[in-house]
């Protein structure tokens, strides 16, 4: 019989393995800051998000998504963006004189807010490899808790469409909950 202090080390040492395989393969909670997702995700939101459909290569047009930042920056160590197109598909941006194959392998991912949005009609397109979360629903604020709605019809009659964002992060996903 295990002394009754090793039991509790040990029962702690394994729910640590659990809890980091959870986090490493199945899922986890991000806070969201800024407005590239407005208004389908606001400043402030936490998302549920989960790995198994990324790594299983399950992911589709119009999901959702947590990748590492494609380009370098000092505040913006991850992105979260829309799938607009998948590899191989032709994709249109600013307007229609502007269009782009994307490669295998690679997705093109863009802001529901795309005046506010560093996305690929800036990097271009980011390959899978990037990509580590799909978000399953909004956790936080609570009177906003479930799925995700599609978003809004603003790209069509929003009249600064072909305005380019500014050369700024404007989004940010923290895997950790921030420390005020």
């Amino acid at each position: 019989m295990l002394p009754k202090n090793l039991s509790h080390w040990l029962c702690a040492f394994g729910s640590s393995v659990v809890l980091y395989k959870y986090h490493s393969y199945v899922g986890t909670v991000v806070y969201c800051e800024g407005i590239s997702m407005e208004p389908t995700v606001n400043h402030g939101d936490y998302l549920v998000v989960e790995r198994i459909s990324v790594l299983r290569g399950r992911i589709k047009k119009g999901d959702v998504v947590v990748a590492g930042q494609p380009r370098k920056s000092h505040n913006c160590s991850h992105v979260l963006k829309r799938i607009k197109a998948l590899g191989e598909e032709q994709v249109t941006f600013w307007d229609e004189g502007h269009w782009r194959m994307i490669p295998a392998d690679h997705i093109w991912l863009e802001g529901d807010n795309s005046v506010h949005s560093l996305d690929s009609r800036t990097y271009g397109p980011v390959p899978l490899s990037h990509l580590e979360y799909r978000v399953l629903f909004r956790l936080w604020p609570l009177h906003q808790f479930g799925r995700l709605e599609p978003p809004k019809a603003i790209e069509a009659s929003h009249p600064s469409l072909s305005r380019r964002p500014a050369d700024s992060c404007a989004d940010v996903v923290c895997l950790d909950a921030p420390t005020e």
